[in-house]
């Protein structure tokens, strides 16, 4: 085939992730948690199978530590997403417990029933709260607050 017949896809507009980054850090400043007095400590844009584009941290966190919790973050809007089949089918199933399953240990979600969730929000036995939510562009934008992170170099009983 000729170069003049294949018509290419455009190319997907560049992320300007210094700009993203400035955006993300000065946003970060005084935020608290939806309903909580506990400080966010850490934003992210992540790809959804959990690429870290951009972050802005208060907990010095090492970029291996940001880039394990924004697969963890991946993970849990892939699970917990209302418009992926699994969690359609867990979800229906449970619907007389709804109330109690959304404000339980597991999770909680925001946003219209009909249209899949705005937002998730996700408790994690550490008391790392996690924030997730699908931007229009199809990334995920992650909020990160409660418990202080550890980037997981100490180990109980190697202190």
């Amino acid at each position: 085939m000729s170069r003049a017949t294949m018509s290419m896809p455009p190319p997907p507009p560049l992320l300007l992730t210094k700009r993203v980054t400035a955006f993300l850090h000065a946003n970060l400043q005084n935020q608290s948690l939806p309903g909580s007095s506990q400080r966010l400590h850490t934003t992210a844009l992540t790809t959804p199978g959990g690429k870290l584009l951009a972050h802005a941290s208060t907990a010095n966190l090492p970029a291996r530590a940001l880039r394990r919790q924004c697969a963890v973050a991946a993970s849990l809007w892939a699970l917990h997403a209302p418009n992926t089949p699994f969690s359609e089918a867990v979800h229906s199933s449970s619907s007389s417990t709804h109330s109690q399953s959304d404000h339980g240990h597991g999770g909680s979600r925001s946003g219209s029933s009909g249209g899949g969730a705005a937002a998730i929000t996700v408790q994690l036995d550490s008391g790392m709260v996690f924030v997730i939510r699908r931007l229009e562009c199809g990334m995920l934008f992650v909020a990160m607050g409660g418990a202080a992170p550890s980037d997981g170099s100490s180990r109980p009983g190697t202190a």
